[in-house]
């Protein structure tokens, strides 16, 4: 959405900018607190290098976005795969990791271990 008409706030620096005005919104809009705001920005007067700073920082983003869905994609597939009698070794090759990470992945508890960048977290290790 573009334009959004009556919502005026005012911070000093960008970052607080975007928070205010996502706030704005969900207030305006009604929106559940979790509720994802995305907007999309264009800039007058602002220096190149930083208008090119912010859309880097939304390629991030999207490619950190990306990376965490295939991590969930992998998991799942990986699964269906063993469920279905596949080795770790095939199961491995068609998804082109090692047979270890395959296994860490199919590991009792392993859904818990992958964090909310879809990342997974390794499990403590004990002393001794």
């Amino acid at each position: 959405m573009t334009n959004r008409e009556g919502i005026q706030t005012f911070s000093r620096t960008y970052s607080g900018l975007r928070a205010a005005l996502s706030e704005a919104i969900h207030v305006m809009d009604d929106l559940d607190d979790a509720a994802v705001v995305d907007m999309k920005w264009t800039f007058d007067n602002v220096e190149d290098e930083f208008v090119s700073a912010i859309e880097l920082g939304r390629q991030r983003r999207s490619l950190e976005d990306r990376a965490a869905e295939l991590v969930r994609s992998t998991a799942r597939v990986a699964e269906l795969l063993q469920s279905k009698g596949y080795s770790v070794r095939d199961i491995s090759g068609a998804l082109e990791m090692s047979p270890g990470r395959v296994s860490q992945i199919l590991a009792p508890g392993a859904k818990r271990a992958v964090g909310a960048s879809g990342s997974a977290a390794s499990a403590p290790r004990r002393a001794g």
